[in-house]
């Protein structure tokens, strides 16, 4: 679980940075691992500032480079990038970073939880799949789960990084409050924005929410059927697949580039000492 960190010791800092090396070894980031475990042994030793910023930046350079995948990813990397970078460089004057950092890490705390629960549930499941019906049933629930578990979550990062990369006042409990629409009403006319959606369709979403699909064995495609509006969504299971796997694509930036400032943090403020 996240704690709520302040100052930690040098014990407490090379645990913290032993459960990230943990978080990115799944992963499979294997060179951002060493990256971590150079920050490590630097900490252990002289903790030299030029060294320790050297190799944060090159953590930085590596994760982009193990995450970037596919297309999806690399649009989505470039798009919070870009903001993160921003924010970084800037003195951002007028925030409150004690309410904000709070909030923040409050907010990261229900992440935590969300994302072991539906990592999970992704296990459960594909175990669990053995015919083509058992696997649109499975991942069409799993969809659902990342929707409204996790995907719209992460989004709101987005938000707050293009406003503090902007200078504009975060109001977090306004940001709380938004959900995907509104959110994707924010981004309208934003030039790359369109890739943090991808994945997403919220007519997909209810249907499933309501058991209103089935799979259709001849066509080899779910049909999604959305009474409402008298109308419905035809997918084969790839293309399902592949939607809940750029929802996952956001989830990952955000949740890695926050445990990447979080060992910043760490390390800053032990230097600091």
């Amino acid at each position: 679980m996240i704690k709520r960190m302040g100052k930690l010791t040098l014990t407490q800092a090379l645990e913290r940075l032993d459960w990230t090396i943990a978080l990115f070894s799944v992963q499979n980031f294997h060179d951002s691992v060493i990256a971590i475990k150079e920050i490590k042994k630097e900490l252990q030793g002289e903790q030299n500032f030029g060294i320790l910023n050297s190799t944060f930046k090159v953590l930085q350079t590596t994760f982009i480079v193990e995450y970037n995948t596919t297309p999806h990813r690399i649009l989505c990397s470039d798009f919070f990038k870009k903001r993160y970078t921003t924010v970084k460089k800037i003195n951002i004057k007028g925030l409150n970073k004690r309410t904000l950092n709070r909030n923040w890490l409050d907010s990261m705390e229900q992440r935590e939880k969300a994302r072991k629960t539906i990592s999970t549930l992704d296990e459960i499941l594909i175990d669990g799949m053995k015919t083509d019906y058992q696997k649109v049933v499975g991942i069409s629930y799993d969809y659902l789960a990342h929707i409204d578990g996790m995907y719209g979550k992460y989004l709101k990062d987005f938000v707050i990084f293009d406003m503090l990369s902007k200078l504009e006042p975060v109001d977090y409990n306004k940001i709380k409050e938004m959900d995907i629409r509104n959110i994707k009403e924010y981004f309208k006319g934003v030039p790359g924005s369109s890739c943090l959606f991808e994945g997403w369709n919220d007519e997909i979403r209810n249907t499933i929410a309501h058991s209103s699909f089935w799979y259709d064995e001849k066509k080899k495609k779910i049909i999604f059927e959305e009474r409402r509006k008298n109308r419905t969504h035809e997918k084969t299971l790839d293309e399902l697949l592949e939607m809940k796997e750029k929802l996952e694509d956001i989830e990952d930036l955000v949740f890695f580039y926050n445990e990447i400032h979080t060992i910043d943090k760490v390390v800053s403020d032990l230097i600091r000492k």
